[in-house]
């Protein structure tokens, strides 16, 4: 059994993002900007631009993970406003698991 290992990327000063590789493999990504685009500063809350977790390795918390470890780095992660259904999906889920508390991820 190999474990995933998470993988922080800068994407610009402003924006964030996590890489998740299994066996050397990227397995998933998401890509994190600050909700006040027009005046991020460092403890803004974040939300995802973008999340992607392969077909083969999705429903086994890599999401919920990825999100957390950006959580954990210093800002607190908010559901974007314009979802897709498995994003709304990942929060509900999120939320019955009480790792999001009102729609955040503290960090």
């Amino acid at each position: 059994m190999s474990i995933s290992v998470f993988i922080p990327t800068r994407m610009n000063e402003d924006d964030d993002g996590v890489t998740a590789y299994k066996d050397g493999k990227t397995i998933g990504e998401v890509a994190a900007e600050a909700v006040d685009y027009a005046n991020p500063h460092p403890r803004s809350n974040m939300e995802s631009a973008g999340t992607w977790v392969a077909k083969d390795h999705q429903r086994k918390g890599i999401a919920t993970e990825m999100y957390k470890f950006l959580a954990e780095n210093g800002n607190d992660i908010v559901p974007s406003k314009a979802q897709m259904p498995g994003g709304k999906a990942l929060w509900d889920g999120l939320e019955k698991k009480g790792i999001s508390e009102y729609k955040r991820i503290g960090r």
